[in-house]
């Protein structure tokens, strides 16, 4: 059985899952205006210094491939002349 989860309550879902917070800052309710306007409420628990981390770590991993691939394509052309 299949039940409607409405836009706004599956982005309220995503974010819990990733543990962050909408919060409600405005809320028009008049005769023809039914609104509301949520912000992203930034996550202080660390996680900012993890993805530095992480980043800092791809980074690098990115700068060895590059150098040995420049390596062999040296290598590789060397070869190339010789042949």
């Amino acid at each position: 059985m299949l039940t409607y989860i409405s836009p706004m309550n599956a982005t309220f879902l995503l974010y819990q899952y990733i543990c962050t917070i909408l919060r409600c800052v405005s809320s028009g309710l008049g005769a023809r205006c039914h609104h509301q306007v949520y912000q992203f409420v930034k996550p202080d628990d660390g996680r900012s210094g993890i993805f530095e981390k992480w980043l800092n770590r791809d980074v690098s991993q990115f700068e060895a491939v590059s150098i040995s691939n420049t390596g062999l394509t040296r290598i590789e052309n060397a070869m190339a002349k010789k042949i």
